[in-house]
């Protein structure tokens, strides 16, 4: 017989499941009202919670808004190293930022869109930009692990040629990866704390993607 429903566990309530206890030949039989739960109806349950789907949209939720946050590159101002059509997942938990983090950040101009970019200089640091190199803390900057020795960095309105600046506390010099072709804080100055999004983590899609194939 069914056991009553006073004598269910919670999960056996919100699962709206009984207790069934049966004969060796498979026939149903009385049960005293103490019954209890087996093992492998709580598993059942349990796998019936974690994998509904409104579970598991509330789980990517959550990851998304407070851990991390899929990023589409789009635009060249980071060729050769990210490139248009790619996905990234980003960290929005990144810790202590340091020189040579790409990050995700608001577009200085415009809020509502997000800028992909490479820290060149911490708060504290003194840069400035010398016949097409840049100078940290008047030290060459070694960018031989993300850059083509043939490409050159040019001042802009902001950061300009043989002219050093001090950067503040919680501000950042960015600079894109495609120096040419990217507008960054040698053109708007410098990158405020509060309008950095995320780090960048890894690639997860389109990884393989050159740039000829995105510009086709």
């Amino acid at each position: 017989m069914l056991i009553d429903k006073k004598n269910q566990t919670w999960h056996d309530k919100l699962a709206d499941t009984f207790v069934v206890k049966l004969d060796k030949t498979g026939k149903l039989t009385p049960s005293g009202s103490n019954e209890i739960v087996t093992r492998n109806r709580k598993q059942a349950f349990w796998i019936l919670v974690l994998f509904n789907p409104g579970t598991i949209a509330c789980v990517f939720l959550i990851i998304y808004v407070y851990l991390f946050r899929p990023f589409q590159i789009s635009g060249n101002a980071m060729d050769p190293n990210y490139i248009t059509g790619q996905y990234y997942i980003t960290s929005k938990h990144y810790g202590v930022l340091t020189r040579g983090d790409v990050i995700v950040h608001k577009a200085p101009m415009d809020g509502s869109k997000n800028f992909i970019k490479r820290i060149i200089g911490l708060p504290g640091d003194t840069v400035i930009l010398k016949e097409g190199f840049v100078y940290v803390n008047g030290s060459k900057l070694d960018e031989q692990a993300y850059l083509s020795r043939d490409v050159l960095t040019y001042g802009g309105s902001f950061l300009r040629e043989n002219e050093p600046v001090t950067i503040p506390a919680g501000k950042y010099i960015v600079l894109g990866d495609n120096r040419p072709f990217s507008s960054d804080s040698r053109e708007w100055g410098f990158l405020m704390q509060d309008d950095i999004i995320s780090k960048v983590a890894f690639c997860y899609w389109k990884c393989n993607l050159s740039t000829e194939q995105a510009s086709l």
